[in-house]
């Protein structure tokens, strides 16, 4: 598993990583020290493209695409 980057709640964590799932990506969150959300990609081969799926994100978590993946991944 690798690090792709850090998110400030866990909401915003799980939501992303519904979206990863929702996506075929194999992916984790966990609460950090500091209080902020580790997110982890499990295979080598998707970092690239979870990175920027991460980098998509956080320029807009309101996205109607994320909120329907929490529902795909349910």
């Amino acid at each position: 598993m690798r690090l792709i980057g850090h998110l400030n709640s866990e909401k915003e964590a799980r939501a992303f990583g519904d979206f990863l799932y929702a996506r075929g990506i194999e992916s984790g969150v966990e609460a950090e020290r500091d209080g902020r959300w580790a997110v982890w990609v499990h295979a080598e081969d998707q970092l690239s493209p979870a990175t920027q799926m991460l980098a998509e994100y956080r320029s807009n978590p309101g996205d109607s695409r994320y909120r329907e993946a929490v529902t795909a991944a349910a």
